[in-house]
């Protein structure tokens, strides 16, 4: 018979040792997509699907830091619901989850893919801007008002 290449010999420890191999790349690759995903989860409040307040923090550390190698400016907006304890309190929570998700979604409507929008609690909110222009020009989305 021909000569083999030691690449094709093939023992009968090496098969169990390649299988393995594999399932261990597999389950560390589910692992590292499972982690991610807890992440993910982690950072989100789960009424609105904003960012919840640590979310907002590391990933606003994370658009600061950028904007300060980049020497740009970033912008920040403060979203509060007035009377939102009344609104609970007269309507129930039910209501009040109901004003947080309008204004969630409204504000995800109007904001561009770089933007960052989290709920701090309670009716408050905030949006965060990386691409922020002349504060001198900003104005408030429509149906808003300035403090």
């Amino acid at each position: 018979p021909p000569p083999l290449t030691s690449w094709a010999w093939i023992t009968l420890f090496d098969v169990p040792l390649m299988l393995w191999f594999v399932l261990a790349l597999h389950y560390a690759d589910r692992r590292a997509a499972e982690e991610a995903e807890l992440r993910h989860i982690a950072a989100r409040d789960p009424l609105t699907g904003c960012l919840n307040r640590r979310g907002l923090e590391e990933e606003g550390a994370r658009m600061l830091a950028a904007a300060r190698r980049a020497h740009r400016p970033v912008g920040l907006l403060a979203i509060d619901l007035d009377r939102f304890k009344a609104l609970n309190d007269r309507d129930g929570h039910a209501a009040g989850d109901a004003a947080l998700r309008l204004v969630a979604d409204t504000a995800r409507a109007s904001l561009r893919e770089s933007d960052m929008l989290g709920r701090i609690g309670g009716g408050e909110s905030s949006c965060c801007s990386p691409t922020a222009t002349d504060r001198r020009r900003a104005r408030p989305p429509s149906g808003c008002s300035r403090p």
